[in-house]
């Protein structure tokens, strides 16, 4: 073992993981089992943070960032968080995530120079979610007005203001992961 390990559980459905780095790929054990991903199979890294609210891991500031790395292979994508989940709570381990992660990164961007590195706030997550329900539920309305009232003027008014809207709230989503050097990643996407 290399000396750099992390271990969290990524979810309150997910199981505790144990992750280290192996000279030629990622490795972790879940369950007694031994699984690795090659750094030379990855092809895409991307960082998130989050702000998440929990009075339990910060006293009386009731927040903190917790951060994930995804890492994507053809046939596999890892979860790393920096935040163990419980069900009465969540620890922040970020002091093992941030150096593991750095890590990582040097070692799949040494071995697989194809691969693309993005970080994106997980946070605007919530915001661009809610603003895709809205478009949907606008133009579920007007769509449902326009037939009911207006055969004809209502269905081209509603499919003149909501058609549009659609491919331009997927531009601006793929828009906010940005992508970054694997050397010198975003401080405050992997905790400092």
């Amino acid at each position: 073992m290399s000396g750099f390990a992390h271990t969290a559980r990524a979810g309150l459905i997910s199981k505790t993981r144990t992750y280290s780095l192996g000279p030629d790929a990622l490795q972790w054990s879940e369950d007694g089992r031994e699984v690795q991903l090659l750094y030379a199979d990855v092809d895409a890294v991307t960082l998130v943070g989050n702000l998440r609210q929990s009075p339990a891991t910060t006293g009386s500031r009731g927040r903190f960032y917790s951060y994930k790395c995804v890492v994507a292979s053809p046939r596999n994508k890892v979860r790393i968080s920096s935040a163990h989940y419980k069900f009465s709570g969540s620890t922040d381990r970020v002091a093992t995530y941030t150096p593991f992660v750095r890590e990582l990164l040097v070692r799949v961007a040494g071995q697989s120079p194809a691969a693309h590195f993005r970080y994106t706030n997980g946070s605007a997550n919530v915001v661009w979610v809610s603003l895709v329900l809205y478009w949907l539920f606008f133009g579920i309305m007007v769509f449902g007005v326009g037939f009911v009232r207006f055969p004809s003027p209502g269905l081209a008014i509603g499919a003149a203001c909501w058609l549009p809207l659609g491919p331009l709230l997927w531009w601006l989503i793929r828009r906010r992961n940005k992508p970054f050097a694997p050397l010198n990643p975003p401080a405050d996407m992997v905790g400092g």
